[in-house]
């Protein structure tokens, strides 16, 4: 797969250096090379199995087994319903999220295997759902070969999602003509469903501003946060302003300061103050903030984040929690909330030691029982008293395709590097530009680049970064100095439970 590879003061075991003992946790945390490890060995193999590849490679399945295989129809299995089995679909969603999984292991490993899916499942994206000079399609009928569904049925969290994959493979490859893809989709996006200057967005085409912090969250969370950091200028700055519309009014319209939590559907009068959610708006909130330079929303949300952390710890089992109401707690483990939960929390203590031992312990709890040892991939969801993943929850659906827990697993891997005193390497693909100005959605400074000829021709670059921190506000424009540039280059209690709505 690689041919000979120049090398550029690359740092020595960069993938894994053991953590010292930290005595503020009772456990030590884990170091990077374990999620290097978790991404190996744990979840990729789900996805690497042909029927995880789709037929053919690229079309990426909506539903799968959960022993990885596609459903027969004639002898179906118990995760895949009759009708599902006889009528498949593929998802918007579900080929973006799968998308995304693959460049982010590729990030994490340098393996351009995973580079390849990520790639050839991208031009299928495009050239299936898109509608010329409208907004995408979000499924198809694969027996069929119908697009659906009709125009006003479409909402814009499905149409964000289908921008998540793309984005991440961009700022990888910084490919100029995947660019023009994205830009011209995230344009449909705004004018179909955008509110000029407020941050807010409808749910369908067209309509009021919708009630669900979905609507403007997955937006900021899908692409615009890393396109604000990414994208050529002066798109940059534009998507960088309206991360700043979208942070304020997620604060100002969805937080609920009673509760210490945020709303999740302002049109309904029934509790929605799931951890999840909340975990996602303060930790993309702090980001936008420290990039516009807003100190008071910036010290919101990482203020908030105690407040949080409080509510959803389950001390006695050392996992989080999923939601609450005012009197009782669902503890029962579900994956995506599990995985914003512990990547907010892992972004903060790279700076606050008090959150040491929770986040070691929540995350050995994920690694323990989270993981199916027998089929690999990420459970749904966990019983929390006995560890066991609860039977209705599925493996494999249309917003489970790999995103969350391979966004976990990478956020896990650049604070561990960190907090080790460990330089993280970091795998890109770029032809061009070689500005490496963000690890991540973290700063970040790039100090060596190691530069690999593949043997089909390209070059793939392994970028070690160092002083990674989260959420700061910059005195000066990120990214490194031209001189290294060209030098690296040439050279609660109770056990009320309920389903989480779509992460």
């Amino acid at each position: 797969m690689r041919g000979f590879c120049i090398c550029l003061a690359l740092a020595a075991g960069a993938f894994a250096i053991p953590v010292p003992a930290i005595s503020q946790a009772v456990a030590p945390l884990l170091g990077p090379q374990a999620w290097v490890d978790h991404v190996v060995n744990d979840m990729m193999p789900f996805f690497t199995i042909p029927d995880a590849q789709g037929s053919p490679i690229g079309a990426f399945p909506g539903r799968r087994c959960n022993d990885g295989t596609m459903p027969d129809p004639t002898a179906r299995c118990a995760d895949v319903s009759s009708s599902e089995a006889n009528n498949p679909k593929q998802y918007l969603v579900a080929q973006s999220r799968q998308i995304f999984a693959y460049a982010t292991a590729f990030h994490m490993t340098g393996n351009t295997e995973y580079l390849d899916l990520a790639k050839v499942g991208t031009a299928y994206l495009f050239e299936t759902y898109p509608n010329p000079g409208g907004i995408f399609r979000e499924n198809l009928d694969v027996n069929t070969g119908t697009l659906g569904p009709l125009y006003y049925a479409r909402n814009v969290q499905r149409q964000a999602y289908g921008l998540l994959g793309p984005t991440m493979l961009y700022y990888i490859t910084k490919d100029e003509a995947l660019y023009g893809q994205i830009s011209a989709a995230s344009d449909a996006i705004t004018s179909y469903f955008g509110k000029a200057g407020t941050g807010s967005y409808s749910w369908n085409p067209f309509g009021d501003v919708a009630g669900s912090i979905t609507a403007s969250l997955d937006p900021l969370n899908t692409y615009i946060q890393l396109l604000s950091r990414v994208a050529p200028d002066p798109d940059r700055a534009a998507f960088r302003d309206q991360a700043h519309l979208i942070a304020t009014y997620l604060r100002d319209t969805h937080f609920v300061p009673e509760r210490g939590l945020f709303d999740t559907d302002l049109a309904s009068t029934s509790d929605n103050l799931d951890f999840g959610h909340s975990a996602k708006s303060l930790w993309f909130i702090a980001m936008a903030a420290a990039q516009s330079g807003d100190a008071d929303l910036a010290a919101f949300a990482k203020g908030q984040a105690a407040q949080l952390f409080s509510q959803a710890f389950v001390e006695d089992l050392g996992s989080w929690a999923t939601s609450a109401t005012a009197t009782t707690r669902n503890d029962d483990a579900n994956w995506w909330i599990s995985a914003e939960l512990g990547q907010l929390a892992a972004s903060l203590a790279m700076t606050d030691p008090a959150l040491l031992d929770m986040l070691s312990q929540t995350q050995d709890f994920w690694l323990t029982y989270f993981v199916d040892q027998e089929n690999k991939g990420i459970w749904s969801a966990v019983d929390s008293l006995t560890g066991d993943p609860l039977a209705v929850q599925r493996k494999q659906w249309e917003w489970k395709s790999g995103f969350h827990e391979l966004e976990h697993a990478l956020v896990s891997y650049i604070t561990a590097a960190e907090m080790s005193e460990t330089d993280p390497v970091l795998w890109f693909a770029r032809a061009t530009d070689f500005s490496f100005e963000t690890a991540y959605l973290f700063d970040a400074d790039p100090i060596a680049v190691e530069s690999v000829a593949l043997d089909g021709g390209g070059v793939i670059q392994g970028v070690t970064f160092s002083g990674i921190t989260f959420a700061t506000i910059a005195a000066v424009p990120l990214g490194p100095t031209a001189w290294f540039l060209t030098i690296g280059l040439l050279a609660l209690g109770g056990r009320a439970r309920r389903v989480a709505k779509a992460p």
